[in-house]
């Protein structure tokens, strides 16, 4: 938290493979990717899309200036269901993740969280973040 506020935390990672001339390849299955998080206490973790493109990950602590996140990021796995896939050939493919870290200050959380994120939560009596909603 480089802020001088209290924050709460996303951190939305889109999934997806390309080719060798960095192209997105669509047909390819991105729930393929699979994103390891060991610290699984501290983070809501959420499947944002029909998909498995987009997983949206909400640290559930308040980050406090100067602070940083636990982890939500271990290790990067491809499936081994990848050679079942049929008609797509993912050799010569490679997975790609983009991430998008968002804030919202702690003061007002839940009307900032509904407006800027569009999203419902419930926070307990400590600010810790306990449910996330759409």
């Amino acid at each position: 938290n480089t802020s001088d506020n209290d924050l709460y935390t996303k951190i939305i990672v889109t999934k997806y493979w390309v080719n060798e001339d960095g192209e997105k390849v669509i047909e390819a299955d991105p729930s393929l990717i699979e994103i390891v998080t060991d610290d699984q206490a501290n983070w809501i973790i959420q499947e944002a899309d029909e998909f498995g493109e987009v997983v949206n990950f909400y640290f559930k602590n308040i980050v406090e200036p100067g602070d940083v996140t636990d982890l939500f990021v271990n290790q990067i796995k491809l499936s081994g269901k990848i050679d079942d896939k049929g008609d797509i050939k993912y050799s010569g493919l490679y997975a790609h993740l983009d991430f998008e870290a968002e804030a919202v200050q702690e003061i007002g959380a839940k009307a900032a969280i509904l407006s800027e994120w569009g999203l419902e939560v419930q926070i307990d009596n400590n600010g810790v973040l306990q449910v996330v909603e759409e």
